[in-house]
């Protein structure tokens, strides 16, 4: 598959996706390497980190633990943050899993906390919430929020 923006974020090199990584080469101490179904960086205001499992499968603790710290730096360091926890059906490993649509389990902002919502519609209602307070924080302000740096 050629690389478009109409097929931004669809499978490719589906046949490499099927190739596990070992990380038992990287382990340091008892930790080992963990890894995280999503990450999104927007516009340098805020990060949606998210962890989709198959229903009633339990997120390790030691991922959920470096998950969650990563939240908290992230809001150390003056960033709006979500991690997100979903899950879904897809009992057929051979069929793809349509991430948009995964059911919420709990999501962490600094907080544990419920939602019934898709992904795709928390990731929307914590993005128009950072628009929102990004907003009122530039008409406070009285000037453009200055980026890093600046």
């Amino acid at each position: 598959m050629i690389y478009t923006d109409d097929n931004r974020g669809a499978i490719q090199f589906r046949e490499r996706r099927k190739q596990l990584v070992d990380y038992s080469g990287l382990r340091i101490g008892n930790i080992t390497p963990t890894d995280c179904d999503g990450l999104i960086e927007y516009r340098d205001k805020a990060y949606v980190l998210f962890e989709i499992k198959h229903r009633n499968a339990k997120v390790p603790s030691g991922q959920l633990k470096a998950l969650v710290r990563s939240v908290d730096d992230f809001k150390q360091a003056h960033k709006a943050a979500i991690l997100i926890i979903a899950e879904h059906d897809v009992d057929n490993p051979a069929l793809d899993i349509d991430a948009a649509k995964c059911a919420v389990r709990v999501f962490y902002d600094g907080a544990w906390k419920k939602s019934d919502e898709t992904l795709a519609d928390l990731i929307q209602r914590f993005i128009s919430y950072v628009d929102r307070r990004h907003h009122e924080q530039n008409i406070f302000i009285g000037q453009p929020y200055p980026r890093r740096g600046t």
